[in-house]
């Protein structure tokens, strides 16, 4: 059975990804879960902090996945399955990311979205470089232009994610599966 606070964040990470920081409210929130608001205080002292803390939750995931990728066989298989972990991520999770990332309501949010982009931007490009370092270690000189494409594409993917309710997972990953493959002939030929 989860706690208390773990239900106060999984239920506002889905009030935040609906209605943004300004519509969510912290309520709401404690009606959805069955608790009283003064209650939702003994777990966070304001809107702010539990907003972060839903960003912590959301931005760990493809953290972990860079990660992976680092130590995994560094192949152009194991970064396909490194996309479709992040492309094919929990919705709520992927509009929150959008959310925090384009409408970050305070400085303190810009600042904390700001350092995790950085430390995960880090792992990444560490994560594909070792990729292409197995991979295509005779262009060097493309590994930059390589990676901005590579990173295009997950944001496009991301957006589609953020935007297009309408298509099954296995509709998303079928698509998303030929278009890493035509990605892939592109930097892996």
């Amino acid at each position: 059975m989860k706690d208390t606070k773990t239900k106060i964040i999984e239920v506002s990470i889905t009030e935040f990804s609906k209605k943004g920081y300004v519509g969510a409210s912290l309520s709401s929130i404690a009606s959805i879960i069955g608790i009283k608001k003064p209650s939702l205080y003994n777990h966070f002292n304001c809107k702010e902090i539990l907003f972060i803390e839903c960003i912590n939750s959301t931005f760990k995931g493809p953290l972990e996945y860079a990660e992976q990728l680092i130590e995994s066989n560094q192949t152009k298989e194991d970064l396909k399955e490194f996309l479709q972990k992040i492309v094919l991520n929990n919705h709520e999770h992927i509009k929150l990311y959008y959310q925090a990332c384009f409408y970050p309501a305070t400085p303190a949010i810009a600042e904390h979205v700001k350092n995790y982009l950085l430390k995960y931007k880090n792992e990444f490009r560490k994560a594909v470089y070792k990729v292409f370092e197995h991979e295509i270690p005779h262009k060097k000189e493309m590994w930059e232009t390589y990676y901005e494409d590579i990173i295009t594409f997950i944001d496009g993917w991301l957006s589609k994610r953020c935007y297009i309710e309408a298509l099954s997972i296995p509709e998303i990953n079928e698509s998303l599966n030929g278009a890493y493959d035509r990605l892939s002939d592109f930097i892996f030929k």
